[in-house]
């Protein structure tokens, strides 16, 4: 499986320090300007043409709220922003329905396709650090000839095959040959200590919070 290289750029962060304090607006826009964060696109503005809104969150425990931004697709991709120690730390996100406790420092997500999954729990503390990860491998070819084999069957009977035919590994690499596979039993065991336990996740993109990129390139007075 050669995903290993792709969950370290999704799992890639980097601090910048541009001035002190705790004006986050104007650290954003600096950012957000900067070289750093450019270096994925051709610079800034292009990617707030492919930008498909924003929203501050909470995610740390700090009175500083973290921005998220939001891609149309999976190649511009979503980020988070946040304000630590005067600078700013970036965190790509899968495209695998994000969540966050708020003001745990906590979030979730996944990546992959065509059968391999790579699921990760990160703490942001100063960065953003995983705190879990897992590899998960369905058997799509056995759900689907179950499925035609089947006279009927609805949501509810395929997503019964997906979890009958999944393998679960902790750990990302590129052949899961390298990993320790585990029960999904262990896998959901490990998930509620690490994070679902900690508290009432919100969905990532799916907030009334939500804005336009108009009133990003307003708030953080881009044009400077």
């Amino acid at each position: 499986m050669k995903r290993g290289l792709l969950f370290f750029i999704i799992l890639s962060f980097f601090l910048t320090g541009y001035g002190q304090g705790n004006d986050y607006k104007k650290l954003y826009r600096e950012f957000i300007k900067s070289e750093e964060f450019s270096k994925n696109f051709t610079d800034w503005e292009w990617y707030l043409d492919w930008c498909d809104g924003w929203e501050y969150i909470y995610l740390d425990s700090d009175d500083i709220p973290e921005l998220l931004l939001y891609g149309k697709d999976d190649a511009t991709g979503n980020y988070i922003l946040s304000v630590q120690s005067g600078g700013v730390v970036v965190q790509a996100l899968g495209d695998g329905n994000p969540s966050y406790i708020p003001q745990s420092g906590l979030l979730s997500s996944y990546y992959g396709g065509m059968g391999y999954f790579c699921e990760y729990v990160l703490y942001l503390n100063q960065l953003f650090h995983p705190v879990l990860t897992f590899t998960i491998v369905i058997d799509f070819q056995s759900v689907y000839g179950s499925m035609d084999e089947a006279e009927n069957y609805d949501e509810a009977y395929e997503q019964k095959l997906i979890e009958q035919y999944s393998q679960y590994y902790r750990g990302i690499a590129d052949d899961t040959d390298d990993l320790t596979e585990i029960t999904k039993e262990e896998y959901e065991r490990a998930m509620n200590a690490a994070y679902k336990s900690k508290g009432k996740s919100v969905n990532i993109g799916l907030s009334d919070n939500k804005k336009d990129v108009d009133s990003l390139i307003k708030e953080l007075e881009l044009w400077k």
